[in-house]
């Protein structure tokens, strides 16, 4: 999910703190969505149901 606290400055930071860690977490997706930012927020252009929901 896109967030826009992190500062430019604050990046070099929490790289080293995530880089090496391992996502280890699975969730189910029944539905998907693309997304345009509108400068202020994001907007949801479309969405899609999928036929059988999928393990990710």
């Amino acid at each position: 999910m896109p967030i826009r606290d992190l500062k430019k400055d604050q990046f070099p930071i929490a790289w080293k703190e995530f880089e090496l860690k391992k996502y280890n977490h699975s969730f189910t997706v029944k539905e998907m969505a693309v997304l345009k930012h509108d400068g202020t927020a994001w907007k949801v252009l479309s969405t899609c149901n999928l036929k059988e929901p999928i393990q990710l």
